[in-house]
């Protein structure tokens, strides 16, 4: 699969003017501590860079809009998965260039791009990387940029980032929560107009490979395919499930026979009985049951390393 670019980035004389989005939390140390490596590249190489902080008031998605509306050539989103997908969907559409700084936990997005963990590394792809485009997604309307679905992990999400956050308490309440949980009998409509009825533990919607901690949930996926992968998660027991996804920590990837994929532009799953159950895209639950799943072509201009033919 070859990489459809964009068009080029001028490098002239003069200096490229880029809006360089900072989430200060980001990152076992914090954003913070990773701002003079970054900043000095950046000026070393010859790109203006005004500086934003990230916070409640000034989402990352709203500095990225104006970012644009102000004529920068570049928008840099220096943080984790949850800075990135929300810079970006600043972007959609306007072809401003992302470029990427990994310095969240797991940096899931910039693993699917190609973009290397090491931060000098990284920095060079914001100098030297070429202009790649790359699809988005929508559940419901709502965009995302990894993976979304329904079932067990959109049951589990909300605890864990109250865990993740700090509050350990919340881990008796999602053991008792994988305990008592039951799959529910869903109609799955297919691109082909096929209409399947499956009761999988989950059922994951993914627009590039990894999510979570490294999770190689959709090792099929491509982010500039033009196509979703549904993978359905079935005839296995809770632990079964748990210790595949433990396999598949890090990026690693195994076969697993009772996860049906199917690949296509759209996919609509209801519950076949009346039911409120919760819809999670990139780990946020972004409303209920039923859920359109949809794929934006070619929706995203990101900087990926010039050497690049296929980012996995």
């Amino acid at each position: 699969m070859s990489i459809e670019t964009a068009e080029p980035i001028v490098r002239e004389q003069t200096k490229r003017r880029a809006r360089l989005l900072v989430n200060p939390t980001s990152g076992a140390q914090g954003g913070l501590s990773q701002l003079p490596i970054i900043i000095a590249a950046l000026e070393q190489a010859g790109i203006e860079a005004l500086l934003s902080f990230t916070s409640p008031e000034q989402t990352p998605t709203a500095l990225a809009a104006l970012a644009v509306q102000e004529g920068y050539d570049l928008v840099i989103a220096a943080g984790g998965d949850g800075t990135v997908s929300a810079v970006a969907q600043g972007l959609f559409g306007t072809g401003v260039p992302l470029g990427i700084v990994p310095i969240g936990t797991y940096n899931n997005i910039a693993r699917s791009l190609g973009i290397p963990n090491v931060l000098e590394e990284a920095l060079a792809v914001l100098v030297q990387g070429k202009p790649w485009l790359i699809d988005s997604a929508t559940a419901n309307g709502v965009p995302f940029m990894e993976v979304a679905g329904v079932g067990l992990d959109a049951r589990l999400f909300p605890v864990a980032e109250q865990i993740k956050s700090g509050k350990w308490y919340q881990a008796i309440s999602a053991i008792r929560m994988l305990r008592y949980y039951r799959p529910r009998k869903l109609r799955i409509d297919l691109p082909d107009g096929q209409q399947i009825m499956r009761r999988p533990l989950m059922a994951l919607v993914a627009n590039m490979p990894y999510f979570g901690v490294g999770f190689a949930v959709a090792p099929l996926a491509h982010p500039d395919s033009g196509q979703l992968v549904l993978s359905l998660f079935e005839g296995m027991t809770k632990w079964e499930l748990l210790r595949h996804f433990a396999l598949i920590a890090n990026g690693r990837t195994i076969k697993e026979p009772r996860i049906s994929t199917y690949e296509g532009v759209r996919f609509r799953i209801a519950p076949t009985v009346r039911s409120s159950l919760p819809v999670q895209a990139d780990g946020n639950v972004i409303g209920r049951m039923p859920v359109v799943f949809e794929v934006v072509p070619h929706a995203l201009t990101v900087l990926v390393p010039p050497t690049s033919t296929q980012p996995k």
